[in-house]
C-alpha cells in the first residue's frame, strides 16, 4: 500500500484550541471549519491520536458516509461501540491497536451491553436519537468526574440535510461529560448552520482553518524529506528547491501538498528527476484526484470495479462485498484484494485489516463518481439495491439495508422499482422509528409520483395518495401535526376521487386516511372535525366488515378504539355515538361468532 503515514504540521494552534474547548465542561458541540484541502481530516486524526494517549478522555474518530441520515449513522455508531471486536476487525478506530484497549475499557463502563444495538431493544418505539442519548448518558454516568467522552465526526456535510435539526436538538441534551466535534466545510457551513447556531454551547476552532504558511509548508516538506534516505542523498539545496516549487504550486493547501509528496518518486535517480516530477504534478487539486483515478483504472478491470463499487456504495466495504456487487462477472474477492495492493490503486485507497477498503479521503469518492458515466452509475446503483434486498431477506430489521435500499433504487433510475422499495421498507421504518430515513424516501417519492401521475393518472395517482398518507404518518410522528394534516387532506381528496370510479378498491383507503386524519385532529384538539372524520371511517369499515369480517374487522376495531379515546377526551358518552355503537355491536357479534367457530372445531 501507499505510504499513509500521518503528517501533521502547522495546526498546533488549532489543535490546542480543540483540546482547550474539550476541557471546558460547558462545551458540547465543536465545529472545525475549513475548505476542501485545508487539513480538517488530519487535524481531527491528530486530535484522535492525542486523545488515545490521554488518561481522562475516551475519543473516537468516525467517518461519516455520503447521504447518511442521522438515524442510520447513530444506529451504526451505537452498534459499533457495543461491538468492540467489530471496531478492531474493520476500520473504525484509525489508530488501532493504540485505541482498541481503551474502547474495550469504555464498553465495560456501560452496563448491560452486548450484541448489536438492534438486538438490545428491537421493539423500542422511540426515535433513534433518543435511544442514542440514553446510550450516551449511560456511558457518561459511569465516567469519573474528570473524564470525558469525545466523539469526532468527519465530515458533517455528508449527513443528509434534513437531519440538521436532529443534531441541534441532540446537542441540547448531551450529558455534561460528552463532547461532539464535527468537521465542516466552509462552503457548506453557512447553509447548514442555522439550526446549530441556535443550539447552546457551539464553539468554532478558531474561526476556520487557514492555509499553511510558507514556513509551515517548508516544514512539512522537510519532515517528509527526513524519512526518505533516497531523498536525503540529494542534498539540502534540492530539498529547498522542492519546498519552493511545492509552495509556489499549492500555496499552503495541506491536502494536495501531502498528496503531492506521496506521489513523487520514492527513489529518485537524481535531483533533476525529483524536481522535474514535482513540476509535472497537477496544480489543481481536482486534477490531482482525476490523475490518480485515471492511473488506477488503466491497471485493469478490477481496479475500476473497486473504485466504482466503493464510490456508489458510499461506505467502506470488504472485498467480499465488492465481489458480490459484481457476482455475474466472475470477480473473486482475492483478485480485488490483489488489485488494491497495486501502487496506482493504492494511491486512491486504504486497505484495512479484514479486507475492508475505503477511499484515502472523502473527496476521492466524489471524484470517482464525477468520472463515471450515467449508465455506469445507474447499473451499480441497481446492483447495490439488489445486495441490500438480500440483506433484508436475512434480517428485515437491518437498519443499514433499510436506509440504503431506497437510496440506491432511486438512483438506479427505475421509478417503479424505487416506489416499490419505499413502500416495502416503509412499514419497517415506521416500526423502528427510522423517521428521518423514511422522510428522505418520501420526499424523493412524492414529486416523482406526481410527475408519473400526470402521464398515467390511473396507474400512479394511488401512489401519490399512498405517499401522502405515509408522509402524514411520518410528520405526525415527528410532531409536525399541521403539516401532517395537509398531507392527509390531499391524500383523502385523491382517494375520494379514485373511490368514485372504483369504490371496492379505494373506499378502504378512504377510511384508513380518515382514521389517520382523525388522530391528528384529535391531537390538535379539533374535536368536532375529529368526530366527523372518525364517524365516516367507522361507517365505511362497518359496511366492509359485515361483508368480509376477516379482512376488515381489525381495521374497524382500530378506528373504534380511537373514537373511544376521542369520546373520553371530550366527555361524550360512547353510547350516544350511533356509528360507534353500531361498530361495537358488530365487533361483539363477530367475536362471538369466532368463539363459536373455535368451539365447533374443538
Amino acid at each position: 500500500m501507499a505510504d499513509q503515514a500521518r503528517l501533521f504540521v502547522g495546526r498546533e494552534q488549532e489543535l490546542a484550541a480543540l483540546k482547550e474547548a474539550i476541557a471546558r465542561p460547558e462545551r458540547q458541540l465543536i465545529l472545525a471549519v475549513g475548505g476542501i484541502g485545508f487539513g480538517k481530516t488530519s487535524l481531527l486524526e491528530e486530535l484522535n491520536a492525542e486523545l488515545a494517549d490521554a488518561e481522562r478522555c475516551f475519543g473516537l474518530l468516525y467517518r461519516l458516509n455520503r447521504n447518511d441520515t442521522s438515524e442510520a449513522f447513530l444506529s451504526r455508531l451505537m452498534g459499533d461501540l457495543l461491538n468492540i471486536s467489530e471496531i478492531t476487525k474493520y476500520r473504525l478506530v484509525l489508530n488501532a491497536p493504540r485505541q482498541v484497549e481503551r474502547w474495550k475499557t469504555l464498553a465495560k463502563l456501560i452496563p448491560g451491553v452486548g450484541g448489536a444495538v438492534s438486538d438490545l431493544i428491537p421493539e423500542d418505539r422511540r426515535p433513534i436519537r433518543e435511544q442514542f442519548l440514553e446510550f450516551l448518558h449511560a456511558a457518561a454516568g459511569q465516567l469519573k468526574d474528570s473524564q470525558r467522552l469525545v466523539l469526532i465526526f468527519d465530515p458533517d456535510e455528508y449527513l443528509d440535510e434534513s437531519v440538521e435539526a436532529d443534531w441541534a436538538s441532540l446537542t441540547r441534551a448531551l450529558p455534561a461529560q460528552t463532547t461532539i466535534v464535527f468537521a465542516q466545510r466552509l462552503d457548506d457551513c453557512l447553509a447548514r448552520s442555522a439550526a446549530l447556531r441556535r443550539a447552546p454551547n457551539v464553539f468554532r476552532v478558531p474561526d476556520g482553518l487557514k492555509h499553511l504558511s510558507h514556513e509551515e509548508s517548508d516544514e512539512l516538506v522537510a519532515r517528509w524529506w527526513r524519512e526518505r534516505d533516497g531523498w536525503q542523498e540529494l542534498g539540502d539545496s534540492t530539498r529547498d528547491a522542492l519546498g519552493e516549487e511545492l509552495w509556489r504550486k499549492y500555496e499552503g493547501y495541506a491536502l494536495p501538498l501531502t498528496m503531492a509528496l506521496r506521489d513523487l518518486p520514492k527513489e529518485p535517480t537524481s535531483a533533476e528527476q525529483l524536481l522535474e516530477a514535482s513540476r509535472a504534478l497537477p496544480r489543481d487539486y481536482a486534477e490531482m484526484l482525476r490523475d490518480r483515478y485515471d492511473d488506477a483504472v488503466e491497471t485493469g478491470e478490477n481496479a475500476t470495479r473497486v473504485l466504482h463499487g466503493l464510490a456508489i456504495l458510499e461506505v467502506p466495504a470488504t472485498c467480499d462485498r465488492l465481489a458480490a456487487l459484481y457476482a455475474d462477472q466472475a470477480c473473486p474477492a482475492d483478485s480485488l484484494v490483489s488489485a488494491c495492493r497495486q501502487d496506482h490503486l493504492a494511491r486512491c485507497l486504504t486497505l484495512r485489516e479484514g479486507g475492508v477498503v475505503e477511499f484515502f479521503h472523502a473527496t476521492m469518492g466524489e471524484c470517482v463518481v464525477a468520472q463515471m458515466s450515467e449508465e455506469a452509475k445507474q447499473d451499480l446503483h441497481r446492483r447495490a439495491a439488489a445486495l441490500y434486498e438480500k440483506d433484508l431477506e436475512k434480517n428485515k430489521s437491518d437498519k443499514e439495508a433499510l436506509d440504503r435500499l431506497p437510496y440506491h433504487a432511486y438512483h438506479a433510475g427505475d421509478a417503479k422499482a424505487f416506489l416499490e422499495a419505499v413502500d416495502r421498507v416503509g412499514k419497517e421504518k415506521h416500526r423502528l422509528r427510522l423517521l428521518r430515513s423514511w422522510e428522505r424516501d418520501l420526499r424523493w417519492a412524492l414529486p416523482l409520483c406526481r410527475d408519473l401521475a400526470k402521464a398515467e393518472p390511473a396507474a400512479f395517482l394511488p401512489y401519490v395518495a399512498g405517499t401522502l398518507n405515509n408522509l402524514g404518518l411520518l410528520l405526525s410522528g415527528l410532531g409536525e401535526r399541521g403539516q401532517a394534516r395537509e398531507a392527509y387532506d390531499e391524500a383523502l381528496a385523491i382517494y375520494r376521487k379514485l373511490a368514485q370510479a372504483e369504490p371496492a378498491a379505494f373506499e378502504p383507503d378512504v377510511a384508513m386516511t380518515l382514521n389517520n386524519l382523525g388522530n391528528v385532529l384529535r391531537e390538535l384538539k379539533n374535536w368536532p372535525e375529529a368526530r366527523s372524520t372518525y364517524d365516516e371511517a367507522l361507517r365505511i369499515y362497518t359496511r366492509y366488515a359485515k361483508a368480509e369480517p376477516k379482512a376488515f374487522a381489525g381495521y374497524l376495531e382500530m378506528v373504534a378504539r380511537n373514537a373511544v379515546k376521542l369520546a373520553e377526551q371530550t366527555g361524550e358518552k360512547a353510547e350516544e355515538w350511533p356509528a360507534l355503537v353500531e361498530a361495537a355491536k358488530l365487533l361483539e357479534e363477530l367475536s362471538s361468532a369466532e368463539e363459536d367457530e373455535k368451539q365447533d372445531d374443538a
